[in-house]
Order: C-alpha cells, then sequence, then structure tokens
C-alpha cells in the first residue's frame, strides 16, 4: 500500500495552525491563483512571540517526489542568508516545525 503524502497546502494548514496556537504570528504570502506576489517570495513570513522576539521566512514543500525550491526560491534564500534573515524550509508539521519548536525552547517534549 502506498504511504499517504500530505499536499504543500495541508503541509502549510498544520503549520500555520500550529504556530499560531503557540504565539507567532503568520502571514501568507502564497497565492491560489495566478500569483501577485513577486517570483521565490516564500510562502509565510514568521513572527515569533513577544517571549522571544524574531521573525524568519518560510517556504513549505512536501516529502513528495521534485518537491524542491525553484531558482528564483533559490536566489531569495541566497539573499536572506547574505542579509542574515533566517530563511526555513519545511516539510512537515511533526518533525521540521516540531523539531525547530523544542530546538528553540518554545515547546517542552516530554519524557514520559
Amino acid at each position: 500500500m502506498k504511504e499517504y503524502l500530505p499536499s504543500e497546502k495541508e503541509v502549510e494548514s498544520s503549520i500555520v495552525k500550529l504556530l499560531r496556537q503557540l504565539g507567532f504570528a503568520v502571514y501568507k504570502n502564497s497565492q491560489p491563483r495566478v500569483p501577485l506576489v513577486t517570483s521565490g517570495i516564500p510562502d509565510l513570513m514568521v513572527f515569533c512571540p513577544k517571549s522571544k522576539p524574531g521573525y524568519f521566512f518560510l517556504e513549505i514543500k512536501t516529502e513528495r517526489k521534485g518537491s524542491k525550491l525553484r531558482p528564483a526560491q533559490e536566489d531569495f534564500q541566497a539573499e536572506c542568508v547574505r542579509a542574515g534573515i533566517e530563511y526555513k524550509v519545511w516539510r512537515s508539521v511533526d518533525k521540521d516545525c516540531w523539531d525547530w519548536l523544542v530546538e528553540e525552547g518554545y515547546v517542552v517534549e516530554s519524557k514520559l
């Protein structure tokens, strides 16, 4: 049986929901129709809670074959790195997003 892999929209929705529940402000740049956003702009801009101020750009991809950054996205990522702005690519809420939240101290995993 084939393993179910969520769509980019499903992954994005789960990540946005979790981050907002934890006090992050999340702004979507992605658009369902012909984009009015400059090519290469990431899907989300995320502002961290007041307890630990900061922000980062977030591009959502999936575990599906062929889901990778386009050249314009790679260029934008390189500009962020050059300017010292965090740019992340997450493929799942339960791995990439959760692991980052634990690593940064926004959530604490219970060792039951």
